[in-house]
């Protein structure tokens, strides 16, 4: 979807202009639990229930992503790191862990703890769901979890080529009504590039979510990983990213847009925080000193947050 260069910055404008009415010119940057910024580091960890485990093993990843969360690969455990990460005073944890070969993560093994830690804590909690049918759509709602994630693809080529996934995008469609259905504040995430760094199903992503009138939507940007099949590939083009980005606020203009952690660093990640800014983007995760002050000199009102940017 390719938006003329001419009709480009016209359109960013007006799209800017109309995001902050509606939200406020206002920006709030986000430091996630795994990363850190200068010597300070994100007060909301990412904690696997699976452990270093991925039966899935998506190309883009190969399970990597789980070697920076700490391992609560039982019941117990989880609940332990949760009453301890409460007593210190951290204010939520992200829960995930690697996938089954269908797509899924074992949740009934983990409602009931998921339950304690809501009932015994104050802990914000975000989960990534994966694939998930109404049953565990409906249990995860009734722990009272704060947040509820998806990865979203517009592609079933991509599914099936880079998530080893066969069932078709209508699976994930399904689950994203589910959520919708059960009332839980979930965030559908899409990654720009992720078939080798193409624009394929990003489009349709979009409007698969926009369906579903989801409270946030978060954009991410594929990002090479050493040591996977997908390690040579380079991200889109900027170009690219733009129309997506473009296309991404005016179709949710009514709610927040977030510019998630998971894209490549140094210029590349400084040119995405400055697209956001320049759409009114209502948050940013692991910002750039550069677009810090690109924000400022945009006369925003800047927030700053030790969380996921789901919160």
């Amino acid at each position: 979807m390719k938006i003329p260069v001419k009709d480009k910055q016209e359109k960013i404008a007006e799209l800017r202009e109309r995001a902050w009415e509606i939200h406020g010119r206002n920006v709030t940057f986000y430091l996630p639990g795994m990363f850190r910024i200068d010597k300070q580091r994100g007060r909301y960890p990412g904690l696997s229930i699976t452990g270093r485990v991925c039966r899935l093993q998506c190309a883009h990843c190969k399970g990597r992503l789980l070697r920076q969360m700490v391992d609560c690969s039982s019941p117990d455990v989880l609940l332990r790191k949760c009453l301890e990460l409460d007593a210190l005073g951290y204010p939520g944890c992200l829960i995930t862990g690697g996938s089954s070969r269908s797509g899924e993560l074992p949740w009934r093994e983990f409602l009931p703890t998921l339950r304690k830690i809501v009932e015994r804590t104050s802990l914000q909690i975000s989960v990534h769901s994966g694939l998930a049918d109404e049953e565990i759509v409906r249990e995860l709602a009734e722990t009272g979890v704060a947040r509820v994630m998806l990865d979203v693809v517009g592609s079933d080529d991509t599914l099936a080529n880079i998530h080893n996934l066969t069932c078709g995008i209508g699976r994930i469609e399904n689950t994203l009504r589910l959520l919708s259905e059960h009332s839980i504040h979930y965030v559908p995430h899409i990654v720009v590039g992720i078939d080798h760094g193409r624009i394929i199903g990003e489009y349709n992503a979009l409007q698969m979510v926009r369906r579903y009138n989801p409270p946030q939507v978060n954009l991410v940007v594929f990002m090479p990983l050493p040591g996977t099949p997908l390690a040579k590939c380079k991200p889109p083009k900027l170009e690219e990213v733009w129309d997506v980005f473009i296309t991404a606020r005016e179709m949710f203009m009514d709610i927040p847009l977030s510019l998630g952690c998971g894209r490549p660093r140094g210029a590349y990640s400084i040119a995405l925080e400055k697209m956001a800014l320049d759409l009114g983007f209502n948050k940013i995760a692991l910002w750039n000193d550069e677009s810090l002050e690109y924000a400022k000199e945009l006369g925003l009102d800047v927030k700053f947050k030790m969380t996921c940017c789901s919160l």
